[in-house]
This record gives structure tokens, C-alpha cells and sequence, in this order.
């Protein structure tokens, strides 16, 4: 395994609390000891517990971000439910306790922080847990961490962000990160599969009120820009329906004088000339099914995924970061708010484009979906068959 290597000041690894630099580790562990995160701070330096000490154990691994947690927790349950002679260890580097509870319904499986990527506290954890295989979910592994599932006897590397090389028994990769080197698995993206349809009909005829009005919907993080869309979209679709959502809808709550908290909404049709703000989780899976479509105008992969599994149409800037090909073909390209009033327009009035382009985005999703499901397979039959 490698050692750690001094950072340049000013480098992240003067931070990190998982990586290989030690006086960071120690700076992180006695912090994490005076505010009472023991369990924590001990997890930095390898002192993990096995969930079953009589059981074969699978270590998943992630990282600090929701998406490779959420992956992990996913992938962790999946596992445990096809192999019922093995316990399962799920470890990360940033807690989400929305995401972890799931866990808590699942049998002989354990999860907390991993730990660092300090040689000592990895090496301390291969010798605690003797992993039968290791599942790395969604990140690029560290440089020891590679290491140690290098010398393992099954290793499968999941949905790295970025090209990994090393000898791992199966990639996984997604679209955005091409495979670096090893035996691997056709691209996918891990994400269509973790965000499905909710759908509320209820909830969508109540916001409209009336059958003839339509629903229209704005991602983003611009506030300036979210206030211009909804100026002309006043003046061009007086009657119809615009939810905003992502950073911009913390600035719209203080500025915005009418407007519509779905939070607070009391389950009457939003009026005329009213911006409705979808201000907690859950709104766009229960209302992609009634959208007539959604503009991103910043990248977000899970809305994307959300809008597309609830059949709606989607449209985005030219310079939207779409990794998958198929998908990206079927997103509609839309730069400024002029532009996305155009092609909401458009599609408002033209029954056949309407039709034409909801239908290109339900077979890209479809496909994304097939390959998904065809490598989430793979992997859990796979894990089934290693002795």
C-alpha cells in the first residue's frame, strides 16, 4: 500500500478528515473526541466492527456525497436480500440519516463511517473485517483504499465519478466516466433506477384547478433568471402553472410577492399570476406525470431522471452536461427564458410536436433504464455466485 505523502499548503488533504495526511487526521479525531463523536473518531483509524462475526462479510463502501451514499444504502440492501449467507458492513464518510434509515429494516447488516485513507487505519480495518468482497459505490476509491481492494479476493467498483484504473473484478461505469481500465461493464447510469414515479393525481388536479390550465415547472439556482421566466410567462401562459425549485427558491420565499409555498399549500387551485415554490422533496415525483414539461436550467441529475421517469418532456441549455447520448438527444434545447417560453409555447400549441417529443423522451428513458436494470443484474448475480 502507499504511504502518506506531505500536501502543498493550501491543498484540500490540510482538511480532509478521510484522507492520508496525519496531522489533519489527528486535528479531526480529537475535535471529533471533544464534541462526544467517538464512534466517528474511531472509525478514522480502522476500529469498525463486523455485524456478524460467524458470516461471510461484503464491505460496500461510499463516500461523503448523497448520491454515492444513497447508492450505497441501494446497493447494501439489494445484496444482503440475494445473499442470505453473508452480513453486509456499509460505510461512508458523510452521514445522511434521511438516506440510512432504510437500513434499519434490513437483516444482519451494520453501517457507520469508514475509515481514512491513512495506510495504518485501512490496513487496521482489513484485518478487523477479513471482507469476503468489497463493493465500492459511487466515488473514485482513494489510493489505499484501491490498494487493499486490489489485494482482495473480490472487489467490484460501482459508478465511479471519475475514470478509475486498477484491478478490480468488475467496473461499473457510468456515462460521464469511462472506464479506466479492468473488465467492464457496459456505461449506465445507477441514478435512473434510484429515482422513480411517485405520482399523485390528486395533488395535480387540486394545484390546477381546472382541466384546461397546465403545469410547468423550473429547476435552477438563479434567482434574477427564475423572476424573468416568471415575467413572461405571466404575459404569454396567463393561465397556466409555474413551479420553481432548487437554490433559487431560498431568494423567491424572502422576494417574490406572489407566491405559493407547496409546503404550506392548503390544497386550493394556485391563482392566476401566482408562483408556487416546491420548497420540500417529493413534489416533482408526485407531479411529473401532469407536467407539460420542466426546464433545468442548472445541471441536476436526479430531477432529470425524476422528470423523464414521470413521462415529462424536458428542456435545458445547449451547455447542459447530459452524459448519457440518448438522453441528451431527447432534451430539448432551450439557452435563455426567451428561448424556454418559445418551446414551452410550442409545445402548448402543437399537439403533434407535443406528442413527438414526449415520446423521444420516453425511449431514451426507457433505454437508459434497460441498461441500468441489465448492470444492477449483473452486479447482484455476480456477488450470488462468488464462493
Amino acid at each position: 500500500m502507499r504511504g502518506p505523502t506531505r500536501p502543498m499548503l493550501g491543498t484540500p488533504a490540510l482538511t480532509d478528515p478521510c484522507g492520508r495526511f496525519l496531522p489533519a487526521l489527528i486535528v479531526h479525531d480529537l475535535r471529533d473526541r471533544l464534541h462526544g463523536r467517538s464512534r466517528r473518531a474511531n472509525a478514522r483509524w480502522g476500529r469498525l466492527q463486523r455485524p456478524d462475526a460467524q458470516r461471510r462479510l461484503l464491505w460496500i463502501v461510499s463516500g461523503a456525497s448523497r448520491a454515492s451514499v444513497r447508492l450505497g444504502v441501494e446497493l447494501t440492501r439489494a445484496l444482503v436480500a440475494r445473499r442470505l449467507d453473508a452480513s453486509a458492513l456499509f460505510t461512508y464518510e458523510a452521514e445522511h440519516p434521511d438516506l440510512l434509515a432504510t437500513l434499519a429494516r434490513a437483516p444482519r447488516t451494520g453501517w457507520g463511517y469508514g475509515p481514512s485513507d491513512y495506510i495504518g487505519a485501512v490496513q487496521a480495518a482489513g484485518r478487523r473485517l477479513v471482507p469476503f468482497g468489497i463493493v465500492v459505490a459511487g466515488i473514485a476509491p482513494r489510493p489505499n483504499l484501491a490498494a487493499l481492494c486490489e489485494a482482495s479476493r473480490h472487489a467490484l467498483l460501482v459508478a465511479p465519478p471519475l475514470p478509475v484504473s486498477g484491478r478490480f473484478e468488475r467496473i461499473y461505469p457510468t456515462h460521464s466516466a469511462p472506464c479506466g481500465g479492468g473488465p467492464c461493464a457496459p456505461q449506465a447510469d445507477f441514478g435512473v433506477l434510484l429515482n422513480t414515479p411517485a405520482e399523485d393525481a390528486d395533488s395535480a388536479r387540486a394545484l390546477i384547478g381546472a382541466a384546461a390550465r397546465r403545469l410547468w415547472w423550473w429547476h435552477g439556482a438563479d434567482p434574477a433568471a427564475a423572476k424573468r421566466l416568471f415575467a413572461l410567462f405571466r404575459g404569454h401562459l396567463p393561465d397556466d402553472v409555474l413551479i420553481v425549485s432548487g437554490e433559487a427558491g431560498a431568494t423567491l420565499a424572502i422576494e417574490a410577492e406572489a407566491l405559493m409555498r407547496l409546503s404550506a399549500w392548503e390544497r386550493v387551485p394556485a391563482a392566476p399570476g401566482t408562483l408556487v415554490l416546491a420548497d420540500q422533496p417529493g413534489w416533482l415525483e408526485a407531479l411529473a406525470p401532469h407536467l407539460s414539461a420542466i426546464h433545468l436550467a442548472t445541471d441536476h441529475a436526479d430531477s432529470l431522471w425524476r422528470a423523464l421517469a414521470g413521462g415529462s418532456i424536458v428542456t435545458a441549455p445547449a451547455t447542459a452536461r447530459i452524459a448519457s447520448p440518448g438522453v441528451a438527444s431527447a432534451v430539448v434545447r432551450a439557452d435563455d427564458e426567451n428561448d424556454v417560453i418559445a418551446a414551452w409555447m410550442r409545445l402548448g400549441a402543437e399537439a403533434d410536436l407535443r406528442e413527438r417529443t414526449a415520446r423521444a423522451a420516453r425511449l431514451a428513458y426507457a433505454a437508459e433504464n434497460r441498461l441500468a436494470v441489465a448492470n444492477a443484474a449483473e452486479l447482484i448475480e455476480r456477488v450470488c455466485r462468488w464462493q
